[in-house]
């Protein structure tokens, strides 16, 4: 028997190279294909998702900068603190008599949040040293704050303490010019709280805030260092995209700037230690679309192999080396050609799975990038009233510094009316709630209308625990505000009465006009019987009766005008007492 000759190559070296060229190279460079496309997605959500974890840091450090500069103008513009700075006074008794009630105001400025008490340190020999007040001694003239202070110059003075970690609000208390001493007022800021917040997002990094000369002032780091020196975050500028915070296109950097008052313009920079893109999803992604196809494969491959092998070595022990030479192009011809096939096949369908796979993944980060969009326009849409809500609370404040109480008192009632109207937790509440916001509404139009309004508010314990819908009764208020009070010359007044009788809940708002036509009293009247086709503009009365008839099956509603120029409204309705409302029954009586 002859043996065949062997070629360079054997058979299952042959196989192991169309293996590797044919199917583990193709699934490796399109894997790497996805990967690569999967890594640069990553960093992206990467980007977008974290932006928002810092955003309210250096917003909420220049809010409480600011906050202390205005605190620091309103005490320098305060003639009680220049009064009670310039005296002199005898003994720690009569010292203490003084600073008692300018301890509860300035106690009660010091509102913020990580703002201290505000402090006053004045050269006044006779001054002790109080909570509130500080005499200057040497060992304060030698304080580093102390002397940076003295060499500026300047006013209004910040201070940034790296020991205590700690900012020191400076403003000099000259009064207009008129004070005897020396003085001035600190307000101490915690920065430790910015450290916190940054620790609180799951991504190492560190911060620095810049004056307008482009100097660091401070640094937030806690032992990490940043990616590039000082100077470098020094010249990066805001570029404005979707807000004043944004990644640099140079760096995982964040950019915010604002100015603050008394003070310039600051910029505070986030540096970001760049993510590792390779995430498990990744990783478990490529080993899947890579292994599970191989595996197939090479056992496919193996039993291909093994049968080529046999039928070859069966062929060759078997016939004489002419024979062999025919019948073995034969068989080689038609074996490579049935690999060659199944290989095709095979790629092709990998192709098609990884495709498959591929685009599905790419559906669930689509989802996933609007469900993340969709909670952003959430927190967006609350930024606006929360920030409306602050800026009153501000105005506020300066009003109850400048000893402006009643305005004071109708700006609060302004911000409780916003947010009841914006704050819809629940949609009923008891007509002794809905009383006391229409009693804030009419203290505000009263102001509007200065004095020329008067109101009056009468109820029986019973009707204030009944149960109505939100805001029903203020529409009625408000059109008696506005088509009665306003269009007279003389004062007029709004009576508001509400009592329970046959268990009917009874409403009755009365009020004087100028003029009340039969047309407005019918179409007021077709409202409350469901007829709201009528073409007006309006909609608070039709919106108020759609509200009560979908919750009352039945009301009663009529309007008296058989007294010349004056209107009486009264409503009736089922009434809806529940238990909780008996049991937290106090201070039932309203009144003007």
């Amino acid at each position: 028997m002859l043996n065949y000759p062997r070629k360079i190559f054997s058979s299952k070296t042959k196989f192991t190279m169309l293996f590797v060229l044919l199917i583990i190279l193709p699934l490796v460079i399109l894997n790497l294909f996805i990967v690569v496309i999967q890594t640069d997605e990553t960093i992206q959500q990467y980007k977008s998702e974290y932006k928002y974890e810092y955003y309210d840091i250096p917003s909420n450090l220049t809010n409480q900068l600011e906050v202390a500069f205005s605190y620091a103008t309103a005490i320098n513009d305060d003639y009680n603190i220049h009064n009670f700075l310039s005296k002199n006074y005898i003994d720690y008794h009569s010292f203490y008599e003084s600073s008692e009630v300018l301890t509860k105001q300035l106690l009660n400025m010091s509102t913020y949040d990580n703002i201290s008490v505000p402090v006053l340190y004045s050269y006044n020999a006779s001054i002790f040293d109080s909570p509130i007040t500080v005499r200057i001694s040497e060992k304060i003239e030698n304080e580093d704050w102390f002397i940076a202070y003295q060499e500026s110059g300047s006013d209004s003075f910040l201070y940034f303490h790296e020991q205590s970690k700690n900012a020191y609000v400076i403003q000099n208390l000259d009064y207009f010019e008129h004070s005897e001493y020396e003085q001035f007022v600190m307000l101490t800021i915690d920065l430790d709280y910015v450290s916190r917040a940054l620790a609180q997002v799951p991504l190492n990094s560190s911060a620095m805030l810049f004056n307008d000369k482009n100097e660091m002032i401070y640094r937030w780091d806690e032992g990490r260092v940043p990616t590039y020196e000082t100077d470098f975050y020094a010249q990066l500028e805001e570029d404005f995209y979707d807000g004043k915070f944004n990644f640099e296109k140079s760096d995982m950097a964040l950019v915010y700037s604002d100015t603050i008052d008394s003070y310039g313009d600051v910029k505070f920079i986030v540096s970001l230690n760049r993510p590792f893109p390779v995430t498990i999803d990744i990783v478990i992604l490529f080993v899947l679309t890579l292994a599970i196809p191989l595996l197939a494969s090479f056992f496919f491959m193996k039993k291909i192999q093994k049968d080529y092998i046999y039928r070859i070595e069966g062929i060759v022990s078997n016939i004489d080396v002419d024979d062999l030479i025919s019948e073995k192009n034969n068989l080689s011809k038609n074996h490579v050609t049935a690999v060659e096939q199944t290989l095709n096949e095979m790629s092709e369908k990998i192709k098609n799975l990884l495709k498959t796979s591929f685009d599905l993944e790419m559906a669930k980060n689509q989802a996933e990038i609007k469900r993340k969009q969709s909670e952003l326009n959430s927190l967006l849409s609350q930024i606006n009233p929360h920030y409306l809500f602050n800026v009153l609370n501000a105005i506020r404040l300066k009003s109850v510094i400048k000893g402006e109480k009643e305005t004071a008192k109708i700006i609060l009632y302004v911000a409780k009316t916003l947010r009841r109207s914006i704050t819809w937790s629940q949609d009923i509440i008891t007509l002794k709630e809905e009383l006391s916001f229409i009693q804030e509404y009419l203290t505000i139009e009263k102001y509007r209308f200065e004095d020329k309004l008067e109101f009056f508010i009468e109820s029986d314990e019973l009707s204030l625990l009944c149960n109505i819908p939100k805001m029903s009764l203020q529409p009625f208020v408000e059109n008696a505000c506005v088509h009665g009070i306003q269009n007279l010359l003389d004062i007029g007044a709004i009576n508001i009465k509400t009592y329970v009788e046959n268990e009917l809940l009874h409403v009755v708002i009365s009020n004087p006009v100028s003029s009340f036509s039969s047309q407005i009293k019918d179409q007021i009247i077709n409202y409350s019987k469901g007829n709201f086709e009528i073409d007006t503009k309006s909609v608070g009365l039709k919106n108020t009766f759609g509200r009560l008839r979908l919750y009352y099956n039945k009301i009663h509603f009529d309007i008296d005008t058989s007294v010349e120029n004056y209107v009486t409204m009264t409503l009736k309705i089922p009434t809806k007492v529940d238990n909780i409302s008996i049991s937290n029954n106090e201070n039932m009586k309203i009144s003007e």
